[in-house]
């Protein structure tokens, strides 16, 4: 069931934290961003992850915060730039590398989701398009980072797709098979990179407990 609007819930303030609740990046000492999520005043440490978690929370998907198992990517402002190069995929002519037209209006298209992290993430990236109007199916496959998106192109523009996306925190591409390499093989070792500084923090707990 969609969670409450964050105005609802009773807010209880934790300790501030040294890390930002969304990203995990360190929280400035002279930043005071909160974000309440499910009933918990969370810190966050920049406008952009402010402004994720509270779409994350006002789509009533704040449940993804409790079943992650690493913290979401670093958010990103959409800049009017930005918004700009999102645009260029609704012309017809980039599309036809890409895009299928399966019946009238509706359009198909494979694309590399970045920044996913665990299975937590494909769920909240799947159940975040399917809410958008017009966007007819969605499934994204946690092994590959690939996403499968149908939509009534008259309804919804592929660019709006690709910006939602964007607003909680994730990239998407156009399917390539050589950029989801060097996207996977990227991931990888941030994943070996976490791994091995927890062997490291448990092996001083172990020290430290004898």
């Amino acid at each position: 069931m969609p969670s409450d609007p964050p105005s609802s819930r009773p807010a209880t303030t934790t300790p501030s934290p040294t890390t930002c609740f969304h990203c995990g990046l360190p929280v400035p000492r002279d930043v005071d961003h909160q974000v309440v999520i499910r009933g918990v005043s969370r810190a966050m440490c920049c406008l952009g992850c402010t402004a994720v978690a509270h779409a994350i929370v006002d789509a009533g998907l704040d449940a993804f915060y409790s079943h992650r198992t690493a913290t979401a990517p670093t958010a990103r402002e959409l800049v009017p730039e930005v918004l700009r190069q999102l645009a260029l995929y609704d012309h017809p002519d980039i599309q036809k590398s890409f895009v299928r037209t399966t019946s009238g209006p509706v359009r198909e298209a494979s694309l590399i989701l970045e920044g996913i992290t665990c299975a937590a993430c494909v769920w909240l990236n799947e159940r975040h398009l399917a809410a958008l109007p017009g966007v007819l199916e969605v499934s994204a496959n946690y092994a590959t980072h690939r996403a499968r998106i149908q939509w009534d192109n008259t309804r919804i523009k592929l660019s709006e797709i690709l910006e939602a996306v964007t607003r909680i925190g994730y990239i998407a591409h156009p399917y390539d098979p050589n950029r989801q390499q060097e996207i996977l093989a990227r991931e990888r070792k941030q994943q070996l990179r976490r791994l091995g500084l927890a062997g490291v923090l448990g092996m001083q707990v172990m020290v430290l407990a004898e």
